[in-house]
């Protein structure tokens, strides 16, 4: 593809069905080239070889400008290789045939800018920006790499998913049941930057997210987070919403943590599964129904100058108050878990998802066994402490302050 720019429509000549790069082939577009979608998009069954250069990117584009004005690419099962490297793509992520009309989804519509599925490609060099639905939309993807990237205003909100949550609709990097490498990049002006569902375990290192809504929003996956930057986002921290803990996972001190619950998740650690918290990390809770239960068990072990610090979302502007989030609930279940150099402030609330919560307005229900409570402050919670009288928890260095009862022993 030598001349530019090209314009795609539909073998008749109509905006409705993409162009099909069949399983073995490869298409091969030189530097420079602009490709000028007009709704359709591309599904990739062999492999696209896109190598631009940083003064004359390949673009991937629409003749009249507009969020979600053609579908996207789409690679799916059985394209292997692909390299998009110093390639733009914009106003795509189309979820409907032709953009707009009716107002079902098409099942056939690629709802992103780029969608790899049941696959893996190489995205460097680049820019994803203005898309509808997402920028990137992996599933199933097992080793995607994506270096060196800007995704940018993937912000407008999708008319079709009015009555959804924005933070799960609208995004730059929508990870689902996949392991990518996303580093060195830029995410400026989203809704939500990176979501991460079901299983995904994400290598997410050295990015900075500007002024997005929601920089990075985590459900039941275990990403490893080193060397990002957040800056200036309406919630900069990591949103971890509905986190299940189902096999050991480490919570790191690198960024702040949001603990948000829709309405009655937190984050659960099943029996089996081990929780460790960092040395020096913050957990803030967004509201009343925001927690925290194990089942498994919790290792919360800061040191002396480097606190665990559970606390409000509301904390550092100043308007934190008693019972600002949940609870912490080390279940009936846990086995050997320790709380060692952790402050808990500001909670304390009636949380229908612990399986404690008639213990209510007590910020830490301890009902396990072989729980080791050492250097504890706990400030400005509803009430402090429940210990179940069978859990006979080891107890040391603990300080009360502002609490309406500290401690309270039961049955």
């Amino acid at each position: 593809m030598k001349n530019s720019p090209y314009h795609v429509y539909d073998g008749a000549g109509q905006p409705n069905e993409l162009l099909e790069i069949a399983q073995g082939a490869t298409l091969t577009i030189e530097k420079g080239v602009i490709v000028k979608f007009y709704n359709p998009g591309l599904k990739v069954f062999g492999t696209i070889k896109a190598e631009g250069s940083s003064d004359q990117p390949i673009i991937f584009t629409s003749p009249s400008p507009q969020d979600g004005d053609w579908s996207g690419i789409w690679f799916d099962q059985g394209s292997q290789g692909s390299i998009l490297d110093n390639v733009i793509v914009e106003y795509a992520g189309s979820r409907v045939r032709p953009f707009r009309a009716g107002s079902q989804y098409s099942p056939d519509s690629v709802g992103a800018a780029i969608k790899v599925e049941d696959t893996s490609v190489t995205i460097k060099n680049s820019i994803i920006r203005n898309s509808l639905f997402k920028g990137v939309w992996l599933v199933n993807s097992p080793n995607t790499v994506i270096e060196n990237t800007i995704f940018q205003n993937n912000n407008e909100f999708d008319f079709l998913s009015a009555s959804q949550f924005p933070w799960d609709r609208n995004i730059a990097i929508y990870v689902d049941s996949s392991n990518p490498e996303i580093k060195n990049s830029t995410f400026e002006n989203n809704l939500t930057g990176i979501y991460l569902v079901n299983g995904s375990e994400p290598i997410i290192q050295d990015n900075l997210f500007l002024e997005n809504l929601y920089p990075i929003w985590i459900k039941d996956s275990y990403p490893v987070f080193s060397g990002n930057e957040l800056k200036d986002n309406h919630w900069n921290g990591l949103v971890f919403a509905k986190l299940t803990i189902e096999k050991d996972y480490t919570l790191k001190a690198d960024l702040p943590i949001v603990n948000y619950a829709y309405p009655y998740d937190g984050i659960i650690v099943n029996e089996g599964a081990t929780l460790t918290i960092a040395p020096g990390t913050v957990i803030k809770s967004v509201n009343n129904t925001s927690g925290i239960v194990v089942n498994g068990t919790l290792k919360a072990k800061g040191e002396n100058g480097k606190m665990i610090i559970f606390t409000s979302f509301l904390d550092d502007a100043g308007g934190a108050q008693k019972g600002s989030w949940g609870q912490i609930v080390i279940g009936e279940t846990s086995d050997n878990s320790s709380l060692e150099f952790v402050a808990i402030q500001y909670g304390g609330n009636k949380w229908l998802e612990a399986p404690a919560h008639q213990k209510e307005d007590f910020v830490l229900v301890v009902e396990g066994n072989n729980v080791t409570l050492d250097h504890l402050i706990i400030k400005d919670n509803n009430k402090g402490i429940y210990i179940n009288s069978s859990s006979e928890p080891i107890i040391s260095n603990l300080f009360f302050t502002g609490n309406d009862i500290d401690m309270e022993i039961g049955d």
